[in-house]
């Protein structure tokens, strides 16, 4: 477990531009022109806070002097590393992809009281029409999954694929800025942070193909890439 590459402030998981520069062996000053270059471009009525994501702060450098430094959420973390290439570059994303996962899941169980009694007596008294309900309000106490192949479960994954379309406002243009492993995290990692079933990395791909006409294709930097087909 890659605990390490994160940390717990205000009851979030964040990490620092101090350490993405070091596992992805960047100079620190490029990693702050990169998130400033972000800050900026993100629109004031966007969803996603800039402010939220990256928060300015300060450390002392090996002289003594104050140098400023960010730390990054997990949704900043996605934005500033998604455009890093390379084989150590992947790996380092898997690994504080298992890091922000494991943490946030131990923020979370230790914050959950066992509500199951109150919960039971809720269902039992509800009518049929609102049980639904109680269980989108309490997901992690329903584990039940549909069986694959089932109606229900093609269902639920076009359900994450249109909800991953609007709410990150995907277009061909951006499919196109990034490599095809990058974009398939960036969709798994939505899924997991919203509790849906996600589509295996073949029928993601071949769904972006034929909703945005691409077909992919190995650049010179040795990443695949959609293009226009």
């Amino acid at each position: 477990m890659n605990t390490g590459l994160i940390q717990v402030k205000e009851n979030e998981t964040v990490t620092t531009s101090l350490l993405v520069a070091e596992k992805f062996e960047k100079d620190h000053k490029n990693v702050l022109r990169k998130i400033d270059s972000i800050i900026s471009d993100i629109s004031t009525g966007s969803k996603l806070s800039a402010l939220e994501m990256f928060e300015k702060s300060e450390y002392k450098d090996s002289k003594g002097e104050r140098r400023i430094m960010y730390y990054i959420n997990r949704d900043g973390f996605s934005l500033l590393v998604m455009g890093f290439t390379g084989k150590e570059a992947l790996e380092w994303k898997l690994k504080y992809i298992e890091a922000f996962n494991a943490m946030e899941k131990k923020l979370h169980s230790s914050a959950i009281t066992d509500n199951r009694l109150e919960i039971a007596r809720l269902i039992i008294q509800a009518p049929e029409s609102r049980v639904s309900a109680i269980r989108e309000l309490y997901p992690e106490y329903f584990s039940v999954r549909p069986e694959v192949c089932s109606l229900e479960y093609m269902s639920d994954l076009n359900t994450s694929y249109t909800k991953w379309i609007e709410d990150y406002g995907i277009t061909k243009e951006w499919i196109g800025d990034f490599p095809t492993g990058d974009i398939y995290l960036n969709y798994v990692r939505y899924c997991t942070e919203n509790r849906l079933i996600a589509m295996g990395k073949k029928l993601l791909y071949h769904t972006l193909e034929r909703d945005f006409n691409l077909r992919r294709k190995q650049r010179a930097n040795g990443h695949r890439y959609f293009l226009s087909a």
